[in-house]
């Protein structure tokens, strides 16, 4: 009897050293799924926190601001490209038919309520497939519109 349970304990034994042995290959992996643990837990938190700065950030009526700034465009003018940088400043180069498309679309911006200023950089001459044309760049300076808009619309 003593024998048999001499045998029963070896064996209990080497599978003990076995499962042990198998532990400490895991353990590398462990740590590591510790460290990821960790880190996934870091960045929920920066997450949480940069979507409550986001809610705190105006947020632009954006579908408002482009349909202003197309209802401002004479018949004659047309856009090229339209840039928004950090939500605050855009870019538009265009051309016209005639430099005073140019300088008309320039004075109906200026009364855009999204746009606090405009600057008209530069005006060239090009060629388009119908003739000559004036091609022209404006850096535009939009409006603080968050909360201006919500006002806007109390009263409209």
């Amino acid at each position: 009897m003593a024998a048999a349970l001499f045998v029963f304990q070896l064996k209990q034994w080497r599978e003990t050293a076995s499962l042990q042995a198998e532990l400490e290959a895991l353990a590398p992996a462990c740590t590591h799924a510790t460290e990821l643990r960790l880190k996934l837990g870091s960045a929920e938190r920066k997450l949480g926190e940069l979507q409550s700065l986001q809610k705190q950030l105006p947020q632009p009526n954006w579908q408002q601001i482009f349909s202003h700034i197309s209802q401002s465009m004479p018949d004659d003018v047309w856009l090229d490209r339209l840039s928004v940088r950090d939500g605050l400043a855009a870019s538009l180069t265009g051309a016209s038919y005639t430099d005073e498309g140019v300088y008309g679309f320039v004075g109906y911006l200026k009364q855009v309520p999204d746009v606090a200023e405009i600057a008209l950089e530069g005006t060239g001459v090009g060629q388009s497939a119908t003739g000559p044309t004036t091609n022209f760049t404006l850096q535009l300076t939009l409006a603080k519109t968050a909360g201006r808009s919500e006002k806007e619309s109390r009263h409209d």
